[in-house]
């Protein structure tokens, strides 16, 4: 008897087997399990079931994640091992997403009880000149034994904390990176538009162990609004900009420089100290306002200038 098998993912994240047969008969199965993701980054479904022999089995869904939202992951599925008649389908499982503690990618498939299934992401990321953060992996036609290679964009925002670095998803408030993180340097020249972080990963690459350490870029402008208030323009894809604010703790003057002592929104001390020089024509107004601060010793608003 010819059967198609299509599979779904209910609410609570169970796996949802729909076999149609050949006189249109159909039967359909809820099965609860746990999730994880292969080092080929193909979805496992180990099987979970009052029966032993159930508990045993483990189903590998081969395909590639199609796409990456705040509280989701789409997966398209071609192949599944040991059944037949499978159509190919996509799933989409919903969760959150997280750093682990070794700077890795993790989405966390939320189950009932708040219970949660881990789907690890072992390699590396990085951030994009946009700002935003991309990982790359080597996706596998089993078929075929072709190597494509599959990119996903994490679509967010940056904020700044002392020793870490925030990334949050768009279309969520409960899914961020929150990396460890140091600043590459703590003194920063306006000019150059650029922040800074050394990030530790430990990851995986085929079967060996690696750390790396590489450098985070954050490119954007620095600008002042009203009220002196400090703000570090960022934009990403689709020309969306966000503004990273600072709070200003000390400010001192001398000659042509102006280096101001930062503090992030939440007022956390960050350790960072930014140069403005007077030879920015734009800021030259905003310089001598800002210089005379200084020179008087003036305390405005909880900011303590210095000359």
């Amino acid at each position: 008897m010819k059967t198609s098998t299509k599979f779904t993912i209910d609410a609570s994240n169970s796996l949802v087997i729909t076999q149609s047969f050949k006189k249109k008969h159909t039967k359909k199965v809820v099965i609860d399990g746990t999730w994880t993701l292969t080092p080929e980054h193909d979805l496992r479904f180990h099987v979970l079931g009052s029966d032993p022999s159930d508990s045993a089995k483990t189903l590998i869904f081969s395909g590639s994640i199609e796409n990456i939202g705040g509280n989701k992951l789409s997966f398209r599925i071609r192949d599944c091992e040991g059944l037949s008649g499978f159509k190919t389908s996509t799933v989409q499982l919903t969760g959150r997403w997280q750093a682990d503690k070794d700077n890795r990618i993790t989405f966390h498939v939320a189950k009932n009880k708040g219970i949660y299934d881990v789907l690890r992401f072992q390699g590396a990321w990085q951030v994009s000149r946009k700002n935003e953060i991309i990982y790359k992996y080597k996706e596998i036609a089993r078929k075929k034994r072709v190597k494509k290679e599959n990119t996903l964009t994490f679509k967010g925002h940056w904020e700044l904390k002392r020793n870490k670095l925030v990334y949050s998803l768009q279309g969520a408030l409960n899914s961020f990176f929150e990396f460890k993180a140091a600043l590459r340097s703590k003194s920063l020249r306006a000019s150059d538009g650029v922040i800074k972080y050394l990030v530790g990963i430990k990851y995986s690459s085929g079967k060996s162990k690696r750390n790396r350490k590489q450098v985070v870029a954050i490119h954007g402008t620095w600008k002042f609004g009203k009220n002196l208030k400090l703000g570090y323009e960022v934009e990403y894809s689709w020309k969306n900009k966000r503004t990273i604010f600072f709070q200003i703790s000390e400010l001192f003057a001398k000659g042509n420089v102006l280096t101001l002592s930062l503090r992030n929104s939440a007022a956390e001390p960050l350790g960072l100290k930014l140069t403005f020089r007077k030879a920015f024509k734009d800021d030259a107004e905003l310089f001598l306002t800002l210089g005379k601060y200084a020179s008087e010793s003036r305390i405005t608003g909880g900011l303590r200038v210095k000359f």
